[in-house]
């Protein structure tokens, strides 16, 4: 009767897009949150949902980002899930008075 995990969901036409997460530290019995994705999985397949985006991946050292063991084995978790990895650029862009 206590809730030990959460997932956070955000769904429009064909896409689902992951938002955040919780665990209850104390509940050591399974990784909760493995469960609770393939749940949404399920739940958005059966809408017809095609999409669902978990979020940045972590493949490991970059000049530009040094990411933690951590991430690099959250972003392993959300690979096995399958699909595909479409690239995301990002830019930067500084105005200045000079």
């Amino acid at each position: 009767g206590k809730v030990v995990g959460s997932v956070v969901t955000v769904f429009y036409k064909s896409d689902a897009y992951y938002l955040m997460g919780a665990n209850e530290n104390n509940f050591a019995h399974c990784p909760i949150a493995h469960a609770i994705h393939w749940e949404v999985i399920k739940y958005l397949k059966q809408r017809g949902i095609s999409h669902y985006e978990l979020g940045i991946q972590q493949f490991g050292t970059l000049l530009y980002k040094l990411p933690s063991a951590k991430e690099v084995s959250i972003s392993l978790f959300k690979r096995k899930f399958g699909g595909v990895i479409l690239p995301y650029f990002i830019g930067e862009k500084f105005y200045s008075k000079k």
